[in-house]
Protein backbone atom coordinates (compact mmCIF):
# COMPACT_ATOMS: atom_id res chain seq x y z
CA UNK A 1 0.00 0.00 0.00
CA UNK A 2 1.22 3.88 -0.71
CA UNK A 3 2.61 5.24 2.39
CA UNK A 4 2.07 2.35 4.40
CA UNK A 5 4.77 1.54 6.90
CA UNK A 6 6.13 -2.07 8.01
CA UNK A 7 4.66 -2.80 11.78
CA UNK A 8 5.61 -5.93 13.21
CA UNK A 9 5.82 -7.77 9.84
CA UNK A 10 2.26 -6.01 8.48
CA UNK A 11 2.11 -2.81 6.33
CA UNK A 12 -0.61 -0.65 8.55
CA UNK A 13 -1.17 3.14 7.93
CA UNK A 14 -1.49 4.90 11.46
CA UNK A 15 -5.39 6.13 10.68
CA UNK A 16 -6.17 2.17 9.66
CA UNK A 17 -5.14 1.66 13.52
CA UNK A 18 -6.88 4.35 14.70
CA UNK A 19 -9.59 3.52 13.56
CA UNK A 20 -9.60 -0.07 14.85
CA UNK A 21 -8.61 1.42 18.18
CA UNK A 22 -12.19 3.44 18.18
CA UNK A 23 -13.78 0.64 16.92
CA UNK A 24 -12.84 -1.97 19.08
CA UNK A 25 -15.90 -2.62 21.90
CA UNK A 26 -14.75 -1.62 25.29
CA UNK A 27 -18.31 -3.70 27.13
CA UNK A 28 -19.50 -7.08 26.30
CA UNK A 29 -20.92 -10.04 27.87
CA UNK A 30 -18.31 -11.51 30.38
CA UNK A 31 -15.86 -9.25 32.61
CA UNK A 32 -13.42 -10.98 31.54
CA UNK A 33 -14.02 -10.23 27.72
CA UNK A 34 -14.97 -6.77 29.08
CA UNK A 35 -10.94 -6.10 29.96
CA UNK A 36 -9.52 -7.93 27.25
CA UNK A 37 -11.28 -5.89 24.87
CA UNK A 38 -10.31 -2.63 26.76
CA UNK A 39 -6.73 -3.85 27.34
CA UNK A 40 -6.61 -4.74 23.19
CA UNK A 41 -8.28 -1.24 22.58
CA UNK A 42 -5.33 0.74 25.06
CA UNK A 43 -2.74 -1.13 23.09
CA UNK A 44 -3.60 -0.62 19.58
CA UNK A 45 -4.03 3.10 20.13
CA UNK A 46 -0.38 2.86 21.56
CA UNK A 47 1.29 1.13 18.24
CA UNK A 48 -1.13 3.81 16.86
CA UNK A 49 1.05 6.64 18.06
CA UNK A 50 4.70 4.55 17.56
CA UNK A 51 3.65 4.01 13.97
CA UNK A 52 2.29 7.85 13.52
CA UNK A 53 5.75 8.73 14.95
CA UNK A 54 7.34 6.94 12.54
CA UNK A 55 8.34 3.08 14.36
CA UNK A 56 10.77 4.94 16.70
CA UNK A 57 10.50 5.47 20.09
CA UNK A 58 10.26 8.58 20.67
CA UNK A 59 12.74 10.86 21.79
CA UNK A 60 11.22 14.57 22.96
CA UNK A 61 8.53 13.40 25.96
CA UNK A 62 7.25 10.91 28.29
CA UNK A 63 5.02 8.19 26.49
CA UNK A 64 7.35 5.51 27.00
CA UNK A 65 9.90 6.30 29.58
CA UNK A 66 10.00 4.48 32.33
CA UNK A 67 11.45 7.46 34.87
CA UNK A 68 13.10 10.16 35.57
CA UNK A 69 17.10 10.56 35.99
CA UNK A 70 18.53 12.67 39.07
CA UNK A 71 22.12 14.73 38.93
CA UNK A 72 23.71 11.57 40.48
CA UNK A 73 22.37 9.08 38.32
CA UNK A 74 23.40 11.21 35.48
CA UNK A 75 26.96 10.90 36.95
CA UNK A 76 27.47 7.68 37.52
CA UNK A 77 26.99 6.68 33.61
CA UNK A 78 29.67 7.55 30.73
CA UNK A 79 27.61 8.20 27.46
CA UNK A 80 27.71 4.07 26.41
CA UNK A 81 25.48 3.82 29.33
CA UNK A 82 23.33 7.04 28.78
CA UNK A 83 22.74 6.13 24.52
CA UNK A 84 21.59 2.65 26.03
CA UNK A 85 18.86 4.29 28.55
CA UNK A 86 17.72 6.44 25.34
CA UNK A 87 17.73 3.49 22.86
CA UNK A 88 15.20 1.26 25.29
CA UNK A 89 13.43 4.32 26.07
CA UNK A 90 14.05 4.37 29.73
CA UNK A 91 15.02 8.34 28.98
CA UNK A 92 14.32 11.10 26.39
CA UNK A 93 17.07 13.21 24.50
CA UNK A 94 15.55 16.39 26.33
CA UNK A 95 15.15 14.79 29.61
CA UNK A 96 19.23 14.14 29.41
CA UNK A 97 19.74 17.33 28.41
CA UNK A 98 17.99 19.18 31.05
CA UNK A 99 19.78 17.33 33.67
CA UNK A 100 23.34 17.86 31.97
CA UNK A 101 22.23 21.66 31.65
CA UNK A 102 21.46 21.47 35.28
CA UNK A 103 24.83 19.74 36.17
CA UNK A 104 26.45 22.49 34.07
CA UNK A 105 24.91 25.32 35.56
CA UNK A 106 25.80 24.14 39.19
CA UNK A 107 29.51 23.66 38.54
CA UNK A 108 30.28 26.22 35.76
CA UNK A 109 30.18 29.66 38.33
CA UNK A 110 33.27 27.84 40.04
CA UNK A 111 35.03 26.33 36.75
CA UNK A 112 34.15 28.70 33.77
CA UNK A 113 34.50 25.51 31.23
CA UNK A 114 31.95 26.15 29.22
CA UNK A 115 32.08 29.27 27.83
CA UNK A 116 28.99 29.55 24.70
CA UNK A 117 26.00 27.80 25.55
CA UNK A 118 23.96 26.68 22.69
CA UNK A 119 20.47 26.23 23.83
CA UNK A 120 18.65 26.65 20.11
CA UNK A 121 20.13 23.98 18.43
CA UNK A 122 20.65 21.52 21.46
CA UNK A 123 17.27 21.97 22.22
CA UNK A 124 15.82 21.12 18.17
CA UNK A 125 18.45 18.07 18.24
CA UNK A 126 16.96 16.29 21.15
CA UNK A 127 13.27 17.32 20.42
CA UNK A 128 14.46 15.54 16.53
CA UNK A 129 12.04 12.20 16.21
CA UNK A 130 14.78 11.45 13.34
CA UNK A 131 17.72 11.71 15.62
CA UNK A 132 19.70 8.50 15.34
CA UNK A 133 23.40 7.51 15.68
CA UNK A 134 25.57 5.08 18.32
CA UNK A 135 25.30 7.93 20.99
CA UNK A 136 21.77 9.28 20.19
CA UNK A 137 20.81 11.72 22.98
CA UNK A 138 23.71 11.83 24.59
CA UNK A 139 24.76 15.43 25.57
CA UNK A 140 27.86 16.78 24.56
CA UNK A 141 30.10 19.69 24.40
CA UNK A 142 32.93 21.00 21.83
CA UNK A 143 35.50 23.29 22.21
CA UNK A 144 36.02 26.24 21.34
CA UNK A 145 38.94 25.42 18.74
CA UNK A 146 38.28 23.93 15.16
CA UNK A 147 35.40 22.91 15.93
CA UNK A 148 33.13 25.04 14.20
CA UNK A 149 29.51 24.84 14.53
CA UNK A 150 27.50 26.54 11.55
CA UNK A 151 25.56 29.50 12.99
CA UNK A 152 27.75 29.98 16.06
CA UNK A 153 31.22 31.93 16.97
CA UNK A 154 34.36 30.28 16.71
CA UNK A 155 36.98 32.22 18.67
CA UNK A 156 39.70 29.88 19.18
CA UNK A 157 39.71 32.05 22.98
CA UNK A 158 41.13 35.17 21.14
CA UNK A 159 39.28 38.48 20.62
CA UNK A 160 40.49 39.01 17.40
CA UNK A 161 38.47 35.84 16.06
CA UNK A 162 35.00 36.46 19.02
CA UNK A 163 32.56 37.52 16.26
CA UNK A 164 33.63 34.63 13.18
CA UNK A 165 30.57 33.09 13.32
CA UNK A 166 31.06 29.48 11.48
CA UNK A 167 29.24 28.77 7.95
CA UNK A 168 29.66 25.62 8.13
CA UNK A 169 30.45 22.62 10.42
CA UNK A 170 33.89 21.15 11.20
CA UNK A 171 34.34 18.24 9.53
CA UNK A 172 34.55 16.68 13.72
CA UNK A 173 31.98 18.38 14.92
CA UNK A 174 29.89 16.65 11.75
CA UNK A 175 30.93 13.63 12.41
CA UNK A 176 29.75 14.09 16.25
CA UNK A 177 26.51 15.11 15.03
CA UNK A 178 26.02 12.30 13.06
CA UNK A 179 27.18 9.63 15.99
CA UNK A 180 23.62 11.36 17.88
CA UNK A 181 25.62 13.39 20.07
CA UNK A 182 23.48 16.62 21.42
CA UNK A 183 25.97 19.88 21.70
CA UNK A 184 25.00 21.83 24.06
CA UNK A 185 27.49 24.20 24.38
CA UNK A 186 31.62 25.21 23.68
CA UNK A 187 34.10 25.26 26.37
CA UNK A 188 36.94 27.15 27.65
CA UNK A 189 40.55 27.20 25.09
CA UNK A 190 43.55 28.62 25.56
CA UNK A 191 43.96 31.59 23.30
CA UNK A 192 44.75 29.43 19.70
CA UNK A 193 45.52 26.32 21.84
CA UNK A 194 49.25 28.01 22.03
CA UNK A 195 49.71 27.26 25.79
CA UNK A 196 49.37 24.31 28.47
CA UNK A 197 47.03 26.14 30.29
CA UNK A 198 43.80 27.86 29.59
CA UNK A 199 44.07 31.89 30.81
CA UNK A 200 42.57 33.32 27.56
CA UNK A 201 41.55 37.44 27.98
CA UNK A 202 38.49 36.57 26.38
CA UNK A 203 37.30 33.81 28.33
CA UNK A 204 38.94 34.55 32.17
CA UNK A 205 40.85 31.44 33.66
CA UNK A 206 39.12 27.96 33.69
CA UNK A 207 39.79 26.58 37.31
CA UNK A 208 40.42 22.88 38.70
CA UNK A 209 37.45 21.18 39.40
CA UNK A 210 39.68 19.92 42.41
CA UNK A 211 41.22 22.81 43.54
CA UNK A 212 39.50 26.13 41.86
CA UNK A 213 43.01 27.91 42.93
CA UNK A 214 44.83 25.67 40.52
CA UNK A 215 44.61 25.50 36.56
CA UNK A 216 43.53 22.37 34.57
CA UNK A 217 45.90 22.81 32.00
CA UNK A 218 44.00 22.65 28.64
CA UNK A 219 41.70 20.12 27.43
CA UNK A 220 41.11 18.65 30.94
CA UNK A 221 38.56 21.91 31.10
CA UNK A 222 36.04 19.85 29.15
CA UNK A 223 35.91 17.08 31.61
CA UNK A 224 36.12 19.40 34.82
CA UNK A 225 32.17 19.72 34.71
CA UNK A 226 31.97 15.78 34.41
CA UNK A 227 33.82 14.77 37.59
CA UNK A 228 31.97 15.67 41.20
CA UNK A 229 34.51 15.82 43.35
CA UNK A 230 37.89 15.25 43.53
CA UNK A 231 39.78 11.94 43.78
CA UNK A 232 42.96 10.48 44.49
CA UNK A 233 43.46 9.21 40.95
CA UNK A 234 43.42 12.78 39.84
CA UNK A 235 46.13 15.48 39.84
CA UNK A 236 44.88 18.48 41.85
CA UNK A 237 47.99 20.61 40.82
CA UNK A 238 48.81 21.12 37.19
CA UNK A 239 51.54 18.73 36.66
CA UNK A 240 54.09 18.45 33.23
CA UNK A 241 51.63 15.52 32.11
CA UNK A 242 48.78 17.34 32.75
CA UNK A 243 50.21 20.21 30.06
CA UNK A 244 50.91 17.56 27.45
CA UNK A 245 47.45 17.05 27.33
CA UNK A 246 47.09 17.75 23.73
CA UNK A 247 49.58 15.28 23.16
CA UNK A 248 47.11 12.48 23.83
CA UNK A 249 43.85 11.45 22.76
CA UNK A 250 41.16 14.42 23.69
CA UNK A 251 39.67 12.75 26.37
CA UNK A 252 38.27 16.25 26.89
CA UNK A 253 35.87 16.44 24.51
CA UNK A 254 33.41 14.06 25.93
CA UNK A 255 30.35 15.12 27.58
Amino acid sequence: MTGARPVAGYDVRPTQLTSIASHTPTSGPGGLRSRRAASAAAAISSLSDWVANGNRRPTNGPGLYSRRMDVSEYLAHDATALAGLVSRGEVSATELLDVARQRAQAADPTINAIVLRMDESADAQAADPQLGGPFAGVPFLIKDLAQEFRGYPTSYGSRSRARHIATEHATITQRFLDAGFVIFGKTNTPEFGAKGITESELWGPARNPWNPDHSPADRRVAVARRWPRASSRRPARTTAADRSASRRPATGWSA
